[in-house]
């Protein structure tokens, strides 16, 4: 029987620019990534994605435009930030919070309305100092020790700084129009997030807080109902 979930969290904004970066076809060399065991290259569809939009501002200040809605490539890019497209073309954004969390019912109370689940989050920006903190729930000591040959990085000086080179598709720059489309395109998974921070044990206020204020500072607002309000439906 399932009494508690693990999950790792990144801020959505940043994880969906990632993910841009990562599966752009002009940077495969670099990062060295085939879609299928098979080696073939990108689908059809994957590509036409981002020869719409070859970089991530594009996409978020013209693709994910409410008031563009006849264009073929904006369709594409709203399916995609929502996790709509079909999932061999899009995997990490389609297997997003959404997917895990609504489809386990992470969140579920009781009739009580106490959580049914114990849930503990691994943030990516603080990986080490959150299993510490869960071990240390479980049981365990604090004292959680790193293999020799892994070095302990945050993900994102990690993700910049694969070597002294950059990828040839590499700018994380979003303008305010693109970050306020990216930030409602998002909305859903920023509240899960929220959420998840809230639910999880092993995150304190203060953690939280800081966490929070990450995507606060993106997004522009203070409560997610004000995310919520701003965007509309």
């Amino acid at each position: 029987r399932t009494t508690s979930f693990l999950i790792t969290l990144r801020c959505p904004i940043d994880r969906a620019i990632s993910w841009f970066l990562y599966r752009h076809p002009k940077n495969e060399a670099y990062y060295k990534l085939l879609i299928n065991n098979e080696g073939e290259v990108h689908h059809t569809k994957f590509i036409e994605l981002f020869q719409c939009y070859e970089q991530i501002d594009d996409l978020a200040t013209k693709g994910l435009d409410v008031h563009n809605n006849d264009d073929a490539c904006a369709t594409m890019a709203k399916a995609t930030f929502s996790g709509t497209l079909e999932w061999e073309l899009i995997d990490h954004m389609h297997w997003n919070l959404q997917h895990y969390v609504e489809g386990y019912d992470v969140l579920k109370e009781n009739s009580s309305g106490n959580p049914t689940y114990e849930v503990f989050v691994l943030r990516t920006s603080d990986l080490l100092n959150d299993w510490r903190s869960v071990n240390v729930i479980l049981g365990g000591s604090d004292k959680v020790s790193i293999p020799p040959n892994v070095s302990h990085r945050r993900h994102e000086d990690a993700s910049s700084s694969m070597s002294e080179t950059h990828p040839p598709i590499h700018s994380r720059y979003v303008s305010p129009q693109g970050m306020a489309n990216m930030c409602c395109a998002l909305k859903g998974e920023i509240v899960l997030y929220e959420q998840l921070l809230r639910r999880a044990v092993n995150i304190d206020h203060d953690v939280y807080e800081d966490s929070m204020q990450t995507v606060r500072t993106k997004c522009q607002f203070q409560t997610v109902e004000e995310l919520i309000k701003s965007c509309g439906k």
